[in-house]
């Protein structure tokens, strides 16, 4: 735990040049970075302090990450006393998942300082959070609220059809503490934000990225949860644009 404090972690991946979709971690170095070409993907990747990367033999990319904090210190939060660490990123999810025919899991994630991470550690945190997980039977229509600072949380293998829907929010806020787009005053009258409904339209795994971004904007939804690994930036954006072009 003291190393990570004091130096986080780096996680080492091998990105394909064309989409693996037989994998979890299959998207493309240009899908994952979002560029059209080799040499903007290295004008991407120089600038990026610490981070490290070669090209292997048969096309695929190496990347290791620059050093990234891999604990939190939580002391408050909203006059509740935390006061503990939290694992602030992916360590044991890399460990645990970064597996394909490209990637050892095991070499996922070392020390920002590059020592290795003692596998033996590794698997006993892996162990205890299997052993100490509440798993929960969803039943149609369940709504989770998670602080995901504050706890980890997944979901189990599954066979048949199911469809789940995430939205994600910032930290909550006190009336005295919010001010409108973030600056200015404070104020401690919710009626006076433009944003009336906080909530957030989540796009992992759409069918058709476009349309369903392009039908939540006309619905009403104006904050999208998002990610590079989702692989749909173009088509949410395209969804995007064609609904400002719309008015």
């Amino acid at each position: 735990m003291d190393k990570l404090k004091t130096y986080g972690a780096r996680y080492k991946r091998v990105l394909p040049e064309e989409d693996d979709k037989a994998s979890p971690i299959g998207r493309s170095f240009y899908n994952a970075y979002g560029v059209n070409d080799k040499i903007e993907l290295e004008k991407k990747l120089n600038a990026i302090p610490g981070l490290e990367y070669q090209w292997l033999p048969e096309g695929s990319l190496e990347v290791i990450t620059e050093p990234i904090p891999a604990v939190r210190f939580i002391d408050q939060q909203h006059n509740h006393g935390i006061y503990q660490w939290t694992f602030h990123n992916s360590v044991i999810a890399a460990f645990l998942g970064w597996k394909d025919c490209r990637n050892d899991r095991k070499k996922a994630v070392r020390f920002g300082n590059n020592d290795p991470m003692d596998e033996e550690i590794l698997e006993s945190i892996a162990k205890f959070m299997e052993e100490k997980k509440i798993s929960y039977k969803w039943k149609k229509g369940d709504i989770f609220a998670i602080n995901n600072r504050l706890v980890m949380h997944s979901r189990n293998s599954f066979t048949g059809a199911r469809r789940v829907y995430a939205s994600m929010f910032g930290d909550a806020m006190m009336k005295n503490e919010v001010k409108r787009d973030g600056v200015g005053e404070l104020i401690d009258d919710f009626s006076a934000l433009e944003v009336t409904d906080p909530i957030t339209f989540g796009c992992w795994r759409l069918d058709d990225p476009e349309q369903a971004v392009y039908n939540a904007i006309k619905a009403g939804y104006r904050r999208f949860d998002s990610a590079c690994d989702y692989g749909n930036e173009i088509q949410t954006g395209k969804g995007i644009r064609r609904a400002i072009d719309e008015g």
